[in-house]
């Protein structure tokens, strides 16, 4: 399972406060997972700072715990070290979406 220290391994610093930011103001909007491989496959739209909307598909291997591909509309993704922050904030929410499984998961064995 994915958590802030991968998310943060992911991103440079203005990245990952932007968008840890982006996704505390709830701009993370028709997220969904397919996770029943160990590859999770994520998708998302997310609402810039104008109001454009950027969607964002991301593959993360659960096994080798890293980003096997990822992908954001927007003008900065790929053109510095890390992904942008539209990827960010959606890691945020898959990191929430996976816990909440997991407790889920937890409270169904019982």
């Amino acid at each position: 399972m994915i958590d802030k220290t991968a998310i943060r391994a992911l991103a440079n610093q203005a990245s990952y406060i932007d968008g840890k930011n982006l996704y505390q103001k709830g701009a993370v909007l028709g997220f969904s997972v397919d996770d029943t491989t160990e590859i999770h496959f994520i998708e998302a739209t997310v609402l810039g700072e104008e109001g454009e909307e950027y969607e964002i598909f991301l593959q993360y291997d659960t096994t080798m715990k890293w980003m096997e591909d990822s992908h954001c509309g927007c003008e900065e993704y790929g053109t510095y070290s890390g992904l942008c922050k539209h990827c960010i904030a959606v890691l945020f929410a898959y990191e929430v979406d996976q816990k909440e499984k997991q407790i889920q998961y937890q409270m169904e064995k019982k």
